[in-house]
């Protein structure tokens, strides 16, 4: 006979790596967040902490939100109000909340983002949960498609402008090149205490 557990460990019956809501962000609502990459000084994207520019890994310009941002409040409380739903329904995760600046990425021909993960040392330890709006219109690009590494399945992200699609850090994913025109995407991360 199997000794069984001094406990019963609590166990995810919905977990995904990841899932998304489609068009959860109104037209309007992606209008105003690309006027706010428009308005906002930009700068070359960066791969860590140290501010590391490395063209190898990853192209693209971006700018930055703070979550105090008073005039954006509307916008981060939609979206942080998405990140609980999912988290409830997926993850069950410990969060806190934004923490770190909302990042706003613009890739145009040639750029691109390889395989990563949003989850490493420093800063980027306390984030559970990616969040990627899809904020251009798929008739603008060609290329910059948003996929996932589950196990050897490379799965697409819709492309369909507003959406959002939630994520564990941890999970691998990256911005295939973009070969025509541009696209634009707006990112988050909810932090909490280190996974332990």
């Amino acid at each position: 006979m199997q000794e069984q557990l001094p406990f019963i460990p609590p166990v995810l019956q919905h977990y995904m790596d990841a899932c998304w809501t489609e068009g959860y962000f109104s037209p309007e609502e992606v209008a105003v967040i690309s006027g706010i990459f428009d308005a906002k000084d930009k700068k070359n994207a960066e791969v860590s902490d140290q501010g590391e520019i490395r063209p190898d890994l990853r192209k693209s310009t971006v700018a930055f939100l703070q979550p105090g941002e008073k005039e954006y409040k509307d916008i981060l409380f939609k979206l942080a109000n998405l990140a609980m739903q999912m988290n409830h329904q997926h993850y069950h995760f410990d969060l806190m909340g934004f923490y770190e600046p909302i990042q706003i990425a613009e890739y145009g021909i040639d750029d691109f983002f390889e395989w990563h993960t949003d989850f490493s040392n420093g800063a980027a330890s306390t984030r559970k949960l990616s969040l990627s709006v899809q904020l251009s219109d798929p008739s603008e690009y060609e290329g910059g498609d948003l996929q996932f590494k589950i196990n050897t399945e490379e799965i697409n992200a819709p492309k369909t402008p507003g959406t959002v699609i939630v994520f564990p850090s941890f999970v691998a994913h990256r911005v295939t090149p973009i070969t025509k025109g541009k696209r634009r995407s707006m990112v988050g991360w909810v932090t909490g205490t280190p996974f332990r």
